[in-house]
């Protein structure tokens, strides 16, 4: 990995009891020289436990140690929200049901303000009165920016008098303000106790920050540059004490040295030295692997079906097509594939093997003996309704596997429904990894760089068509379209005229333009199908992603029981909702009677 690839940040801070005997502030910061500094990102955090309570100190401490502690135990797949959301819920609940135990006011209760640096961004936490700041010199005219980034969570009961109106550890519900921040290389962040910014003035804290910015070079070696960074945290502490600060004074300083390059792919460094094998047949044999059969030979991928001469057992390999050897895109997706299947372990989702050392590039799949969904749909053109409902119920648990780890799969569809058995004993395995989403990866912008969405275009959910945005609900789209297409033999919408305007960038796409299809009223064996069920499929294939189902439960209870609320609704909306391909038919039809009398008149 290249040196000027990596997250760096410098930390320095500075604590002192002051005038009180025990020092109720608390700080910590990490920025780990491992994968983790990608993946994960470095920690800084403040914490300031409520001077009433006996017990302050001991929340603040812990809140700072178990936050960085508890964020990096988190899975690489989560986001910074997801994790620090997860982890600052715990704390909160842990110091809430511990305080209960004492008197109100010595409950287990802190501030706390965190900033997660990660790629290119800075994510902030923060409840209480402690602040964030960032401080950031102008490179043309040399001035500083000293901009607060949190607001201070205080109700005043006087002109001198206020109160904490949030902490952690208050309430057994927490509300915590997130905010993100771009950052550059350069900037200082600065955190503080009430101790500094209450008896500081702001022009004192820009004199200060600007001083400092004026005595640190570029050609400053790192021991100077720390030193520096390490001088401004006690300066402002002790002239914080100097102005008779009347409480524990700490000040925690992050300085931004190095962001990772944009167009580097530090994901991808082990396997840039691999090259793509040539297309093999029967009998070839790679490392340990041997071809006994080819299973699919496309014009981006090959995939094989091997047997290791280590445990005899088979497997699947897939390896890039060789004409693909220039497509950095197809490459970086390919690479994620195998690193993303790597970590997930559903039963109902295909395993992805270490590959182990080799100077080619390919993965390692399990080998599964089964068929797709979509065979299941040539084999079965008019299953029961009954029937449906099981595979569905059997695909919706892994999906709520890959919503846990903070993943988006972005191209379901009945070829990468792989169904295992027969009847009650059939189970289902979801295949290909390649245009999965991660939120924890989507924060590291030059490993998320996609010019066109991936996946099977007439599965799309309209939110990532438009925006290039998939949620965890656009999955359920996905999910739904295929239920709509195994019913009625075709897809809801008709969307090839939207992807052609995608494609060729022929001005915006809106929502209005994907028009709902009403289910027939019979499928392809004169097999009624009932009416809410459409009302079902019409809500969980909503083109506006905040009127589908908030849960696939949701959707599957639908599928099973009539939502009379749905029905309702339907059997009151007008034409045009109900049925937007009648309406515009019979509109039609009306203006052609129209014209038809027009001419008819004029010729009298």
């Amino acid at each position: 990995m290249q040196s000027d690839s990596i997250l760096k940040i410098n930390f320095a801070g500075c604590s002192e009891a002051g005038v009180k005997e025990q020092n109720q502030d608390a700080f910590a910061a990490r920025c780990p020289t491992d994968s983790s500094a990608l993946y994960k990102g470095a920690v800084a955090c403040i914490a300031d436990g409520v001077s009433c309570s006996e017990n302050s100190q001991q929340a603040s401490q812990m809140s700072v140690t178990h936050f960085i502690e508890d964020y990096y135990s988190t899975s690489d797949l989560w986001g910074v929200k997801q994790s620090s959301a997860k982890v600052l819920a715990a704390l909160n609940s842990w110091l809430h049901h511990h305080g209960q135990h004492y008197a109100r006011h010595n409950g287990f209760v802190t501030t706390f303000s965190s900033i997660v640096f990660k790629s290119n961004s800075a994510h902030i936490f923060h409840v209480g009165d402690s602040r964030v700041y960032l401080c950031r010199q102008n490179p043309v005219d040399k001035s500083i920016l000293v901009m607060q980034v949190s607001k201070d969570h205080q109700q005043y009961t006087g002109a001198d008098q206020s109160y904490l109106s949030r902490a952690l550890g208050m309430d057994s519900r927490l509300d915590v303000d997130y905010y993100q921040e771009d950052t550059q290389v350069g900037d200082v962040w600065l955190l503080t106790t009430d101790g500094v910014h209450d008896t500081l003035s702001e022009q004192q804290i820009e004199e200060l920050i600007s001083s400092y910015f004026a005595d640190a070079h570029e050609n400053d070696s790192e021991e100077d540059s720390n030193q520096k960074l390490s001088n401004l945290a006690d300066t402002l502490v002790q002239t914080s004490l100097e102005n008779n600060s009347p409480d524990n004074t700490s000040c925690l300083l992050a300085r931004v040295e190095q962001l990772p390059e944009k167009n580097l792919e530090e994901v991808q460094a082990a396997q840039e030295a691999q090259v793509i094998p040539p297309v093999m047949s029967i009998g070839n044999k790679i490392d340990q692997f041997e071809v006994v059969d080819v299973l699919y030979a496309g014009i981006r991928s090959y995939v094989y079906k091997v047997k290791s001469n280590e445990d005899q057992q088979y497997y699947c390999l897939k390896t890039p097509a060789p004409n693909q050897s220039s497509d950095e895109e197809f490459l970086q997706a390919f690479t994620r594939e195998q690193w993303l299947g790597s970590r997930i372990d559903h039963p109902n989702i295909m395993k992805v093997y270490h590959q182990g050392p080799s100077q080619f590039l390919y993965h390692i799949y399990e080998f599964i003996e089964g068929m797709s969904l979509r065979q299941w749909m040539y084999d079965n053109p008019a299953p029961d309704l009954n029937t449906i409902r099981k595979i569905i119920s059997k695909i919706i648990p892994p999906l709520r596997a890959f919503q846990r780890m903070g993943m988006v799969h972005r191209d379901l569809k009945p070829e990468n429904i792989m169904l295992i058995g027969k009847g009650d004993e059939m189970t289902v395995k979801i295949i290909d990894f390649g245009s999965v989403q991660v939120q924890g990866l989507k924060e590291i912008t030059h490993l998320d760089n996609e010019t066109m969405p991936q996946g099977a275009v007439d599965y799309m959910a309209p939110e990532y068509v438009i925006n290039d945005r998939a949620e965890p609900m656009s999955d359920l789209y996905s999910l739904a379209a295929i239920v709509y297409e195994i019913l009625a033999g075709k897809l809801p919408y008709e969307t090839d005229a939207i992807f052609r305007q995608k494609q060729q960038g022929q001005g915006d796409l809106y929502l209005s333009q994907w028009r709902y299809q009403s289910l027939p009223k019979k499928d392809s064996s004169g097999n009624a199908i009932p009416s809410w069920i459409d009302a079902t499929l019409r809500k969980a294939l909503e083109p506006d992603i905040n009127k589908r189902y908030e849960a696939l439960s949701e959707f599957e209870t639908d599928l099973y029981q009539p939502n009379t609320e749905l029905l309702d609704k339907l059997e009151k909306a007008p034409l045009l909702e109900r049925n937007p391909l009648l309406f515009w038919k019979s509109l039609s039809l009306v203006l052609f009677l129209l014209v038809l009398l027009q001419g008819y008149f004029l010729s009298l």
